[in-house]
């Protein structure tokens, strides 16, 4: 079984737990799978996806139904 080193948490884990990516020498990422799904950039854009992604301009809408909704119950 072929090996390779994850420069991110040092352990040597077979090919199949890497990406591709044709731009490093051996064709395989240097952090392995695990290691690129602790980042917290990795975290948000994966939920984004779960959740159904919104344009901004969706996303602005809510914020002014809940400000509007927070200034009524403010007067109340």
């Amino acid at each position: 079984m072929l090996t390779h080193n994850c420069q991110h948490c040092g352990e040597d884990l077979p090919v199949s737990e890497f990406w591709k990516n044709k731009s490093k020498p051996f064709g395989l990422d240097i952090w392995c799978k695990n290691c690129y799904k602790s980042l917290p950039s990795y975290a948000a854009r994966l939920e984004r996806s779960r959740n159904g992604y919104r344009p901004p301009s969706a996303r602005n809408e809510v914020r002014r139904a809940k400000a509007k909704a927070k200034r009524e119950s403010a007067n109340v």
